[in-house]
């Protein structure tokens, strides 16, 4: 006879993990600013943080019988709540997820860590993420926890991906829902590039692209903290000349200006990555990306509608919105 005691424990882990999330203050916070302050329905807002009706009977509940709730949110995310509904609105988003200003530690920590709460709290069993390039793309993946799926896959968009998306426990948990890209992010010469692109397992991972429904991307800043000149894929005199030619970020790679339009760069034939220009074909595209030294990048990449999905700090959020 078929015994199901391991599915059922697997499934009642996967039931606490989502529940400990939901019961956190930031997801409270977030609840009763959806149900009071947007008016969305209890259906609606189980729906989107991926839960039944009951438990956000419950939750509200729980927030008026605390306190939490006295016509307004208190608390110090009811300022964060209300930037990221000025974002949506501004820049047309699908949603953001603001973090409060960081005093200690280090920034691209915490905001991988929201970013792992966000992402294990929106995707379902079926989904495919593809998986862009950059320190806050590593530290959400590292603290990312997908135990109440089964079913899904992790696709990496760039080569270069390997040295996070195999740190740490996540690929012993998770190894069977991930393809890496069996490449660097830059080869030597076009010729090389053409080379692996026509890889089997490269063309595989890339038919995956075509059929992604979410991108989880970092935005890069185009200055001396830039990681792409940092790590040596362009050279002080290429980053020169992208800087005279408007260049303010860069995502995968990828360099645009302060409206988001794309700039051709030398590397551009030797890189091994999605184009970014495809990213608006993608339902949901997450960004994480904070600091004040990224404001400018980050506001172009909002402005060339790269991403659909915010996840930044409210000093940085701020910042950006009083851009024109």
């Amino acid at each position: 006879m078929y015994n199901n005691t391991d599915d059922n424990f697997e499934n009642i882990k996967k039931v606490s993990s989502r529940n400990k999330y939901l019961d956190s203050p930031d997801a409270i916070a977030r609840i009763c600013w959806y149900y009071y302050k947007q008016d969305m329905t209890q259906s609606a807002i189980a729906k989107k943080m991926n839960t039944n009706r009951l438990k956000i009977m419950k939750i509200l509940k729980k927030a008026r019988d605390k306190g939490i709730v006295d016509i307004k949110i208190k608390g110090e995310y009811q300022n964060v709540l209300q930037i990221e509904q000025e974002l949506v609105q501004k820049f047309e988003l699908i949603d953001a997820m603001i973090i409060p200003t960081i005093t200690n530690g280090e920034l691209n920590t915490h905001l991988g860590i929201a970013a792992s709460q966000y992402v294990s709290t929106i995707l379902n069993n079926g989904d495919i993420v593809g998986i862009g390039w950059g320190d806050s793309i590593s530290k959400t993946i590292r603290y990312l926890s997908l135990a109440h799926l089964d079913n899904f896959y992790l696709i990496s968009f760039t080569g270069g991906a390997s040295s996070f998306l195999r740190e740490g426990e996540f690929v012993g948990r998770y190894s069977e829902f991930i393809r890496i890209l069996p490449a660097p992010l830059l080869v030597s010469n076009d010729n090389v590039a053409k080379v692996i692109y026509e890889e089997s397992e490269v063309k595989a991972i890339m038919n995956m692209w075509n059929i992604a429904n979410y991108a989880l991307i970092g935005i890069g800043a185009l200055n001396q903290q830039a990681t792409m000149l940092r790590e040596g894929y362009i050279t002080e005199d290429e980053f020169a000349r992208l800087r005279q030619r408007g260049a303010v970020g860069d995502i995968m790679g990828q360099f645009f200006d302060e409206y988001g339009k794309r700039i051709p760069c030398s590397t551009d034939k030797r890189l091994i990555a999605y184009p970014i220009d495809n990213l608006k074909n993608i339902p949901n595209v997450i960004a994480v990306a904070g600091g004040e030294h990224k404001v400018k990048a980050i506001h172009s990449a909002l402005l060339g509608r790269y991403l659909k999905i915010l996840i930044t700090d409210e000093k940085t959020a701020n910042m950006v919105l009083e851009l024109k």
